[in-house]
């Protein structure tokens, strides 16, 4: 079973990488600059230290990683979802699918996949939700900042273009999508704790590690 998620997670990781190659190299390189390619770049990064760790048994990603990544991931599907518009008649590139929904459908559905199945739970603390946030609310305020700076550059995202909205439609949009991913961030961590501890695969060396404590011996003298 090792091998088998091993090979989940190097699979995941090549179709991940295969995608930002795609979107940078065939498509426009100035894509790097999306939410949508950065969280799949740590999608790879985090699949392939996993199955690393794995196949070599050392200690798997820490557990506020894995799940900041996977909150990412479902982040990306969600806005691509609900705000994106998907562009008209894309080719396919991997799978029959177009590079927009490797990037927002299938890779997500994969580390949701990984998650539930692969990982161990139990383990993350509520005030993870809020913490997992400061990527997002870094990456605004990047764009913002570098907008204001360099305009002729754009803004990857609709919701974030201050010279259409202004700052007051900034600051509200900013405030809905962070209540919105804090929620998804609660919803993580809510299944993460309501989970047994390893779902389908019960042996990791985090597992191993974990001794039990001997009974106590009984002196037999004191005994007597």
């Amino acid at each position: 079973m090792r091998y088998l998620v091993a090979a989940f997670r190097i699979a995941t990781a090549a179709i991940g990488l295969y995608t930002v190659w795609y979107y940078l190299f065939r498509e426009d390189s100035t894509l790097i600059e999306t939410f949508t390619v950065q969280s799949n770049i740590m999608l790879a990064a985090v699949m392939l230290w996993a199955a690393y760790a794995l196949l070599r048994h050392l200690e798997e990603p820490p557990a506020f990683v894995k799940g900041g990544v996977t909150l990412y991931m479902v982040i990306t599907a969600v806005v691509y979802a609900i705000v994106l518009v998907p562009p008209v008649n894309p080719p396919a590139v991997l799978f029959g699918l177009p590079s927009s929904r490797l990037a927002h459908i299938l890779l997500p559905t994969l580390a949701v996949i990984d998650f539930l199945f692969f990982d161990r739970h139990r383990r993350f603390p509520w005030r993870n939700a809020l913490v997992w946030l400061s990527y997002p609310l870094i990456y605004c305020t990047f764009i913002v900042i570098r907008g204001a700076i360099a305009p002729q550059l754009g803004y990857p995202y609709k919701f974030l273009e201050v010279p259409n909205i202004g700052y007051g439609g900034l600051v509200k949009n900013v405030a809905m999508y962070t209540v919105a991913f804090w929620v998804l961030g609660l919803i993580v961590v809510a299944v993460d704790r309501r989970l047994p501890r390893r779902l389908l695969w019960p042996t990791t060396v985090a597992d191993d590690d974990v001794a039990v404590a001997p009974a106590a011996e009984v002196d037999p003298a004191a005994a007597g």
